[in-house]
């Protein structure tokens, strides 16, 4: 009932001193009531899923595009370009939610029902991953957090344990040293490929992301315990650590970096990732090999799991390079987690360990090593 309804009501019943009266007219309104409650169902049944969601008032809606603005202005001076992509890509998502839905977004909009149409927006109506889902999630908190420490007047609804932040449990996906290999000297049978064969070596020999692999690089000479050796080091572009890559690792690093003269803005990211896919499965195609196939778990936007069958190549992209130089040393028998850790500039192990894939043949080798290692140091004892 709007408002001015409710007062000439008000102003009605007030009249009414009869008592009589007052039971005919509650009669009367549980009837409507009961009507307008049909019409409710019969709408909810014809619309599966329909939500209603509160319309924001004016100033809520100026506030809210205030808010918005400032802190887009905000990072679009402390962000790389790729990185204020993300966050005008989650703005357009955002709006796209709103305008699915019908919906007039404010600060105090985003609550479980909310939540609810945000999801099956992105993993139903765009058909997106539930990693996705859960990426746009962070960033909506992450907005309404620098609201409030902004001055900001928040609602609660998206402080709700339930207001989460999902993950998949990803596959680590990566190409091994003898993939690699294939993929080096493929560049001599597929010369147009040359640049995207490139950034995957030369990040899958570095570790680095791809935000630091992007850049025009510098070749240090720094003092170690034999003497002294070159290194790629600088600053992470993410965090506050500093990547310190000996160059001794691969002759293939500076080989790719001085035909490229030092710099690896070869590519977008988007392209690269594309296009690796089209590449590797030529690649297995020109030696006769079978694609390997990886089985991954995925969440439906009704909740319920599935497992898909994924040929390998359609899971690469510029994060499996970072995990190939991660697992492919910690697999062998020469690098520690710390000593990885070390030259990617990492503090954070938990960070580290997502990255990593444990090779079942490795783990064994180690094993039998450390029973013959064990086995000698009995017999010597004895």
């Amino acid at each position: 009932m709007h408002g001015e309804s409710m007062v000439d009501a008000m102003e009605q019943f007030a009249e009414w001193n009869d008592y009589g009266q007052l039971i005919n007219r509650a009669a009367t309104l549980e009837k409507e009531l009961a009507t307008v409650q049909a019409a409710i169902k019969k709408m909810e049944l014809d619309n599966p899923g329909l939500t209603a969601v509160p319309t924001a008032t004016l100033h809520e809606r100026k506030q809210y595009e205030a808010a918005m603005t400032a802190f887009l202005r905000e990072h679009q001076t402390t962000l790389s370009k790729r990185d204020y992509q993300m966050w005008t890509t989650w703005q357009t998502r955002l709006n796209e939610t709103a305008t699915h839905n019908k919906l007039t977004l404010s600060l105090f909009s985003f609550d479980l029902e909310f939540y609810a149409c945000y999801k099956k927006y992105l993993m139903g109506v765009r058909g997106n991953k539930l990693s996705t889902f859960g990426a746009h999630v962070k960033r909506l908190k992450g907005f309404l957090k620098w609201c409030e420490g902004n001055g900001y007047s928040v609602g609660n609804g998206w402080k709700h344990k339930k207001f989460a932040i999902t993950e998949e449990e990803k596959e680590v996906v990566y190409l091994d040293d003898h993939e690699l290999n294939l993929l080096w000297d493929f560049q001599h049978i597929k010369p147009e490929y040359t640049k995207q064969i490139h950034m995957c070596l030369f990040q899958s020999l570095t570790g680095l992301r791809i935000s630091d692999v992007t850049k025009t690089h510098h070749i240090k000479t720094l003092k170690v315990k034999s003497g002294i050796a070159d290194y790629l080091t600088a600053k992470c572009q993410k965090t506050e650590g500093t990547y310190k890559v000996p160059l001794s690792l691969d002759t293939r690093i500076k080989e790719i970096l001085t035909l490229n003269n030092f710099n690896m803005k070869l590519m977008s990211e988007k392209h690269y990732n594309k296009t690796i896919k089209l590449i590797v499965k030529e690649l297995y195609e020109y030696h006769n090999m079978e694609m390997p196939v990886e089985q991954i778990e995925t969440e439906r936007v009704d909740g319920k799991k599935y497992v898909e069958e994924v040929q390998k190549n359609l899971l690469l992209a510029t994060h499996s390079n970072r995990r190939s130089f991660i697992s492919r040393h910690i697999n062998s028998t020469e690098f520690s987690h710390i000593d990885v850790m070390e030259m990617l500039g990492s503090t954070d192990l938990k960070e580290l360990q997502k990255y990593i894939k444990i090779d079942n043949g490795a783990l064994n080798d180690k094993a039998a090593a450390n029973a013959t290692t064990r086995m000698q140091h009995y017999m010597r004892v004895a």
